[in-house]
């Protein structure tokens, strides 16, 4: 399996969902220039990517009663009449998959450019 690079579909979802002021957003925010991708899976609905960090990198400290853990955000895309969203999950204070999915029976939009995606909280 070959390591590869966030597209800028990731990176600008990871930089959505991560927006605010909280220091743990502020820590996996730092995160996202060093991450890369060991593998990608898609579910024809949506995907899972999985990340892995790249040298020293601060860790997100989480607390159990942290609202808006885990972080998303939603998507909307001409081909998604229902929207959708991307949401970061994280182990140990480590950003560790970037989650995406379709609301309702359509497939996700496959090769769109990263501008035809709307996002919101």
């Amino acid at each position: 399996m070959s390591e590869e690079h966030l597209s800028p579909l990731e990176v600008k979802a990871l930089q959505e969902a991560l927006k605010g002021p909280e220091l743990w957003k502020s820590a996996l925010r730092a995160q996202v220039p060093r991450l890369r991708v060991i593998g990608r899976e898609g579910t024809g609905v949506g995907g899972y990517t999985r990340i892995a960090l790249d040298g020293e990198y601060p860790v997100a400290e989480i607390g159990l009663d942290e609202t808006g853990y885990p972080p998303a955000v939603n998507v909307r895309h001409p081909r998604m009449l229902y929207g959708g969203a991307f949401i970061v999950w994280t182990e140990e204070g480590r950003i560790s998959h970037l989650e995406y999915y379709v609301n309702g029976d359509e497939n996700w939009p496959e090769h769109a450019e990263v501008d035809s995606f709307i996002f919101s909280p």
